[in-house]
Parts: C-alpha cells; sequence; structure tokens
C-alpha cells in the first residue's frame, strides 16, 4: 500500500485504506495522519472523514472525533452510518438527547439504518445487565439482516454476545451462541472470537482446535496470529491455573491492545489471578482510561469490577468499594440472575 501512495500520490486510496488498517491494529497516529491526506485528496469521501474520526476516537479527541463526522456530513447530511457513529459518541459522553436524535436520524436510513440501530441497541442493553433484553434485540438484528443480506453481520453480533455471555457466566448461552457462529459463518473475525467465547465457557479443547484451524487458515494474518490465537491460549492456561502462562502467551498481543479491550480486559485477568495486584490495577485502568477508543464494548464496564478485585488484592479497600460501587450502580437493574453479578455483591459486601 505504501508503493500505491508512491505510485499514485493524488489517489485518496491508499490513504484511506491504509488509515483504515492502522485504526485496526491501534497505531492511531498513523491512521490519522493518512486518513486526514485522503481527506484533502477527496472531499466527497465519507469512509475518510469515518476513518478520520476513529483515530481522533483512538487518541481520546472525542469532541475532534465528532467533528471530524459532521464534516462528513455536510457532503451527505442523511448518511445513516456516520450518524450511527454520532450515537455511539453521543452514548459515551452520557448525551441522552444527542443519541436518541442521532439513533432517530439513523433509524430514518431505512431497512440498513433500522439493522444499525438494532445493532447498537444490542451492546447498550448488555452494558446495563439486560442479556435477555440484548437476545430478543439481537434476534430483531437477525431478522432485519436475512431481510437486507447481511448475514456475516449477524454471525459477528452472535459472537460478540457469546463472549460478554460466557464472561458474565451465562455458559449455556454462550456456547449456543458460540456454536451458532461456527455453523452459519464464514467470516474468520467471527470464527475467531467464537473460539475465544468457547474458552471463557471452558470449553478448551474446542476452542484450541477452532483458533488452531483458523491459525492455519490464514498463516499471515497478523491479528488472527498475534491477538485471537494468544487470547485463546491465555484464557486456557487460566482456565487450568497458570496465569503466569497466560501473561507470556499474552505479552505480544499487548503491542495490539490500543484497538482491543478484550486483550487487555485477559491480561488484567490474568494478573489478578496471579495475585499481581499493581498490574492489574495499571491494565484495567488502561481500559478505563482510552474509554473512546473502545466504544460500546462491554469491557469497558467490565474493567470496574476486574480494579475493585485488584484494588481489594493490595488491601486498599477504600478504592476498592468505590469500583464496586461504580459496577453494581451500572446494573443496578440488570437481569438478577447473573452469576458474575451474584458475585460481585457477594465481594463488596465482604469489604463493608
Amino acid at each position: 500500500m505504501e508503493l500505491y501512495k508512491q505510485t499514485y500520490p493524488r489517489d485518496m486510496i491508499p490513504y484511506n485504506n491504509l488509515a483504515n488498517e492502522y485504526n485496526q491494529l491501534g497505531q492511531y497516529e498513523n491512521a490519522l495522519d493518512n486518513a486526514r491526506k485522503a481527506v484533502e485528496l477527496d472531499p466527497d469521501s465519507l469512509s475518510s472523514y469515518s476513518n478520520m474520526a476513529f483515530a481522533y476516537a483512538g487518541l481520546n479527541r472525542l469532541d475532534e472525533a465528532k467533528a471530524s463526522l459532521n464534516a462528513g456530513l455536510q457532503r451527505a447530511p442523511n448518511n445513516s452510518e456516520v450518524h450511527a457513529y454520532l450515537a455511539v459518541f453521543a452514548w459515551i459522553q452520557n448525551d441522552k438527547a444527542a443519541l436518541d436524535h442521532e439513533l432517530q436520524v439513523t433509524q430514518a436510513g431505512g431497512p440498513q439504518g433500522e439493522f444499525v440501530v438494532a445493532q447498537i441497541q444490542v451492546p447498550m442493553a448488555v452494558w446495563e445487565g439486560h442479556f435477555r433484553a440484548a437476545r430478543a434485540l439481537e434476534s430483531k438484528a437477525e431478522e432485519m439482516a436475512q431481510r437486507t443480506g447481511l448475514k456475516e453481520s449477524v454471525a459477528s453480533g452472535r459472537a460478540q454476545q457469546a463472549i460478554m455471555e460466557a464472561a458474565v457466566g451465562l455458559r449455556p448461552l454462550a456456547i449456543e451462541d458460540a456454536d451458532f457462529v461456527i455453523k452459519s459463518s464464514h467470516s474468520h473475525k467471527a470464527v475467531a472470537t467464537a473460539a475465544i467465547a468457547l474458552a471463557v465457557a471452558g470449553e478448551d479443547q474446542r476452542a484450541l482446535k477452532l483458533i488452531s484451524d483458523l491459525a492455519d487458515q490464514r498463516p499471515y494474518d497478523t491479528i488472527v496470529q498475534n491477538v485471537n490465537v494468544p487470547a485463546t491460549k491465555a484464557i486456557v492456561e487460566m482456565n487450568n491455573n497458570r496465569p503466569k502462562q497466560a501473561i507470556d502467551l499474552l505479552d505480544g498481543a499487548m503491542v495490539y491492545a490500543r484497538a482491543d479491550a478484550g486483550i487487555l480486559y485477559a491480561r488484567g485477568l490474568a494478573s489478578l489471578r496471579a495475585q499481581q495486584g499493581k498490574e492489574a490495577v495499571e491494565t484495567f485502568q488502561r481500559i478505563l482510561d482510552h474509554r473512546a477508543a473502545f466504544a460500546l464494548d462491554p469491557a469497558v464496564l467490565l474493567a470496574h469490577l476486574g480494579l475493585a478485585r485488584a484494588y481489594a488484592l493490595q488491601s486498599n479497600n477504600a478504592q476498592s468499594r468505590i469500583e464496586y460501587q461504580n459496577f453494581l450502580a451500572a446494573w443496578k437493574d440488570a437481569d438478577p440472575d447473573i452469576p458474575l453479578l451474584k458475585q460481585a455483591k457477594e465481594e463488596y459486601a465482604k469489604l463493608q
């Protein structure tokens, strides 16, 4: 792609493609440079504005991220995808009025807009601990996707759902959703996510087989080889009470952690289990410090619980209580039967 840039310096495509790739790798400074150049070369390219916004968000410059999207809307005022991104940013900033407005505009964009809104509402429901509602919304999104030919988007959403269900202890649901993804999807990203979900759910051998097969199929895929494979193996190590081996496996993946809250969350859990309180605090806090980069990822919310446990490990009960309160406040109306919620309440009660 760099050669493409040199050969055709007035073509925005290589700059825009590189911006997208750098965003996925968490190299937000490089992404921003390339996205700005793409916008300069073609001010009508909406994807360039989006790439620029993602880069700004990754750098915790959310106001500039929103300004980039609004600049794109000057070119295409009714673009539902851009309004959806603005909805996510409004949600991050707790701006309910802006959130409602952007979701309404997005939904007015026809079937695809309605599908995007449903996809956004799923992780929002998870953030509040409403897993039953999230599954209902996911089913609604899947029905829309079937009508609009977006089947792979269905698999991606279901895979993310599986990880969160596994992370909070809803093991049977997580396995069910992971199995659905494996049977129905040709997307390597969705399958990799399903493998991680199976590992979190304790299905060690199935997870290892799935990720090993995927690695064989995609030997030159940076994310599969350097993120998905070590993450899956690290979770299996934790399942077998070998947290230090998990930390070693995750060391290389930390290069990409700026764009992947899951890697940071797994590393934080491994540090907790290795009784490394200081390292766990630093890792979970890193997730919270870069909230904008992780958008709707519920790992951001779970980081509060991770911090609570890490501070308790350091005998810092005052700070631990604050983080338990942050987590429990977010889940004050959550489904009462979530195993992780029950654990958190029991742990918090012991600190009183």
